[in-house]
């Protein structure tokens, strides 16, 4: 929370009461914690860093967070900073904690760059600002050269944080003078490393709770509404999953990540260029909307778990017994990289009863990926396969995966 009130929307959108209405009740009933980040503001000094956001401010929140024991945490900075708290996320990760964050409001801003001790922010990814990214992905499926603004979310160099893009919640987003489902402002990748950016898209512009009354009400936008929509699905999923596990002391929020990721519309491979936000051409709908929106596994079962993947070529298979008239299967992997270690390339296949693969999620640049099938005359009844390969290994990998088969309600997209 800071001085303007921020926290207030993004607590009520989680864990709001229906005292005003189940419409405006929270997404779930968790106990929820918030910090405030700024002292109070000095009325000498109207402009000054310690009326934003700081950065100590935010790394303590985010300790008092791991000290309570909280096991979800949403961080909706807007544009403050570019990878200022990276080190603080992936520590976070590490001490048993998922991290979910906005991926900036600045990817299309007609304002210029201005840096520390500046309040201006990090403003500088104008709506005509084409920048060839290196090391970025530099060329799409067909070897054309790609064109992308640079990445200027918080979690931009973290690499255990879930990063999370804005979706119209009542299409289209109007900003900057672009229509789209995806809001123009929603903050694009690559990474600073050439990974996916952002990993999945929450929804944004819906109704919550207002700090200037105990009834307020107002409608809350940009990545800062989405985020928290993203993270308090997370929770619901945190809360199943303990469930299912008995507890076990071996439950991570890489399990966590992998069951959100799988809940998303996209698989993991090339989709041709990109050009539906209209403002750079030729970019990958990875770096726009990752997994893209969300949608919970419903009527199903759902097999999780994690792997191990030592080297090159190793294959762990996923037995899923699948009824008859399934509507489909949604897969997805995430693995934990540090950002001192080299990139490991793994994917997630799908196969069918006869060993055929008909599903599969190949990438690049990505610590996960997504592979799913949906069919409206039902999946045969048997025993199909997720094999989780390693493509191109280079050092031992924990791999965690989330694979759910559905009987109805799959994903439409």
């Amino acid at each position: 929370n800071n001085n303007n009130g921020h926290g207030t929307p993004i607590k009520a959108g989680v864990s709001g009461s229906g005292d005003l209405g189940a419409e405006l009740r929270g997404i779930t009933q968790v106990t929820t914690d918030s910090w405030k980040v700024t002292p109070l503001p000095n009325p000498a000094t109207p402009n000054a860093e310690e009326n934003s956001t700081p950065y100590l401010g935010t790394s303590r929140a985010i300790q008092k967070a791991i000290d309570v024991g909280s096991q979800i945490s949403t961080n909706s900075y807007g544009g403050f900073g570019a990878t200022g708290m990276d080190t603080d996320f992936d520590n976070a990760y590490d001490l048993g904690m998922g991290v979910f964050v906005a991926s900036n409001n600045d990817a299309c801003f007609a304002g210029n760059f201005q840096p520390p001790p500046s309040n201006v922010g990090w403003n500088d990814f104008a709506c005509d600002d084409n920048v060839t990214r290196t090391p970025g992905i530099s060329n799409d499926e067909n070897g054309v050269q790609m064109v992308e603004p640079a990445f200027g979310s918080m979690s931009g160099g973290a690499h255990k944080a879930i990063t999370v893009g804005a979706h119209e919640i009542d299409p289209p987003c109007i900003s900057n003078g672009v229509n789209s489902n995806v809001c123009s402002y929603s903050g694009r990748g690559p990474a600073p490393d050439g990974r996916y950016k952002p990993d999945i898209l929450g929804y944004t512009n819906w109704e919550t709770g207002r700090a200037s009354t105990d009834n307020a009400t107002g409608s809350f936008g940009g990545t800062s509404a989405a985020t928290p929509s993203i993270a308090a699905m997370a929770q619901i999923y945190n809360n199943f999953l303990e469930k299912a596990s008995n507890f076990a002391s071996w439950l991570s929020p890489g399990h966590v990540y992998a069951a959100v990721l799988g809940s998303g519309e996209h698989q993991t491979f090339w989709e041709g260029s990109y050009n539906y936000i209209g403002v750079e051409p030729n970019i990958s709908n990875l770096n726009i909307e990752g997994v893209g929106r969300p949608k919970m596994f419903v009527n199903g079962s759902l097999n999780f778990g994690s792997a191990q993947i030592n080297d090159t070529g190793d294959i762990v298979t996923v037995n899923l017994d699948v009824p008859d008239g399934a509507c489909g299967i949604q897969a997805a992997i995430w693995w934990p990289e540090g950002s001192d270690q080299d990139h490991n390339d793994i994917d997630i296949h799908l196969a069918n009863p006869d060993g055929v693969t008909f599903a599969a999620g190949q990438s690049g640049k990505s610590v996960w990926e997504r592979a799913s099938i949906k069919t409206d005359t039902g999946l045969t009844k048997g025993i199909y396969k997720a094999r989780i390969v390693g493509f191109d290994v280079k050092q031992s990998q924990q791999v965690f995966y989330s694979i759910h088969v559905q009987k109805t309600k799959c994903w439409d997209g």
